[in-house]
């Protein structure tokens, strides 16, 4: 049997910038753990339990976790306020092993990685120096492009664990996982 898994990147529908006329937006929240999402916290890890969701009766796959990152963006007296969350989605993630510690590692990993590009791009739109107005026009842009490189680490990722078959490679990406998380600013 092969043991592998997908990331799964469903909300590519990106958040715009708004401009308050006259009332400001509120600021950022965070999304919360709820039924449909599990924000990442440092001590609590996944389990089998989280992963709610169904295969399709042709999904040859062993597990699936549907990550995401939650952006929010708003703007009041012209200063851009922009919150990142790493955030797991239970109801579209699966597992037909829920007896695999090390499919339960692997995926583990890649809500580990999902954190690590949320913190990279909060720590990269933190330090833009624009208006709102320049927001409507500039920030979507390096959203867009900090999502692309969050999915393709994700996909080089599962090339170099061979979806975390290789344990070499599997142990190298929790390693330098790891060591990002640890690096990185919460």
């Amino acid at each position: 049997m092969t043991i592998r898994c997908l990331l799964l990147c469903l909300a590519l529908a990106l958040p715009t910038v708004r401009v308050a006329a006259h009332t400001p937006p509120p600021p950022p929240k965070s999304a919360g753990n709820t039924d449909s999402t599990i924000l990442w916290q440092p001590n609590k890890p996944l389990v089998w339990a989280d992963f709610k969701g169904t295969a399709g009766p042709d999904e040859k796959l062993h597990a699936l976790t549907s990550a995401d990152l939650n952006v929010q963006v708003s703007c009041s007296n012209n200063k851009l306020t922009v919150n990142v969350e790493a955030v797991f989605r239970p109801l579209e993630s699966w597992t037909r092993s829920a007896d695999s510690a090390p499919l339960l590692r692997h995926e583990q990993v890649h809500f580990d990685l999902t954190e690590v590009h949320a913190r990279l791009m909060r720590l990269s739109l933190l330090k833009l120096r624009m208006t709102c107005e320049q927001a409507q026009t500039q920030l979507q842009p390096l959203i867009d492009a900090a999502f692309t490189v969050w999915q393709r680490e994700q996909d080089r990722y599962d090339e170099e664990s061979r979806h975390g078959l290789d344990a070499k490679g599997q142990a190298r990406w929790e390693q330098q996982v790891a060591a990002q998380l640890k690096a990185l600013p919460r």
